[in-house]
This record gives C-alpha cells, structure tokens and sequence, in this order.
C-alpha cells in the first residue's frame, strides 16, 4: 500500500518529500513518481510549466532515493493510443533508472498487452507495473463499469494494480459517487490491486 505524488524532477524534491515521510505516522511506502513520456526520453523535452516535471534522461537515476519507505515509480505516459515501442521504451527506463526503480505507471489508454507480456516474460516480477484507467479510457470502453471489467480482463498477469484516476494531474474533484461502480467492477475483476487517484481532498474523502 501506498500513498504518493507525481512530478518530482530534483533530488532536492525528492530528499523533502523523504523529511516529510518521516514525521507521518504510516506504515504505508511514498511513491515518488518521476514523469517520462515518449518525446522526453528521445530528448523531445516538454516547453512551458510541463517541463518542470519532466526529467531528462540523465537525471532519472539521481531521484530514485534507496529509502525502504520510498516507492520510485516512473510515470510513462503517450498522447498515442498505441504505443509499438512500449517495451522498447520502458527496457531504456530501466536502464536509465539504476537499481532502485519499483516499477512503472502506465498513463495510457489500453496499452498493448503483447508489448506488456514482452515486458514480463523479460523481467519477471522485477519491477510493479500499474495501469492508469482514465477518463478517455472509461470513453474508449463504452462508458460502462462493465466495459471498463472486460477491457481489464485483457491485462490479467500482466500488470499489478490499477489506478482509477478521474483528474489526471488536473486538480478535479474526485467524485466518490461516480467512481464507487467503476472501482466495484474492478474490484470484482481482481487481476490486480486497486487505488484512486485525483483531487483527493477532506471533502472528497
């Protein structure tokens, strides 16, 4: 079980967040996830604000803290529904990460189980592997908690958790009322584990 914030790009970041981790009263690990997308790893960095949380390749190693409570997770994410190179991209990240990387998350919308199965069959359960379900995927599955159940019954072995995130980094309100059957029928496909994600609040608790 975890708990955990996106878009750390400096050990100095990521030392604070280990401060932070601590002082809370939690037997729960912190996951610190580093962003990398398609472009960045072949050295199309982001412009603007999106490049603050976008490391470069050389500067993945220096965020994966050694901590036992720390969780380094790099969020791999596409604009492309189909990515060929996936497990291409994710054996680089591997090599640019160094020894203390956990796993991936996945920010994209159903990404080829053969490319997954590649990744598995190569690396075993050496690195966590959590798979995004995210407004255009919920689309892209009918809309439906029953679409999204079927579509997750693809991944089965391939991936360890899911994360129902209805904000994507976009500070919207997670509506409990909405998710609760979409996080049921997921549940109730039990290939992996499950968590939430996205303008989690006192409010929204």
């Amino acid at each position: 079980s975890y708990f955990g914030v996106t878009g750390f790009s400096r050990p100095y970041e990521v030392r604070c967040a280990l401060n932070f981790l601590m002082e809370v009263p939690t037997k729960r690990k912190f996951m610190m996830g580093a962003v990398a997308t398609e472009g960045s790893i072949r050295g199309k960095l982001p412009s603007g604000a999106y490049r603050k949380i976008v490391p470069g390749n050389a500067e993945f190693e220096t965020l994966m803290s050694p901590h036992p409570r720390m969780l380094n997770l790099v969020h791999y994410s596409s604009s492309r529904r189909n990515v060929e190179t996936l497990f291409d991209d994710l054996r680089l990240l591997h090599m640019i990460c160094g020894p203390n990387l956990a796993g991936f998350q996945l920010n994209l919308d159903w990404p080829s189980r053969d490319e997954l199965k590649r990744y598995r069959d190569e690396y075993g359960n050496e690195a966590y592997v959590v798979l995004q379900i995210a407004p255009p995927a919920i689309e892209d599955a009918g809309g439906t908690p029953g679409g999204v159940e079927r579509r997750l019954q693809e991944y089965d072995n391939v991936i360890d958790d899911v994360l129902f995130d209805l904000s994507i980094g976009k500070g919207v309100p997670f509506d409990a009322n909405y998710a609760l059957p979409f996080l049921a029928a997921i549940q109730n496909e039990c290939v992996a584990e499950l968590g939430a994600a996205g303008g989690l609040g006192p409010t929204t608790m």
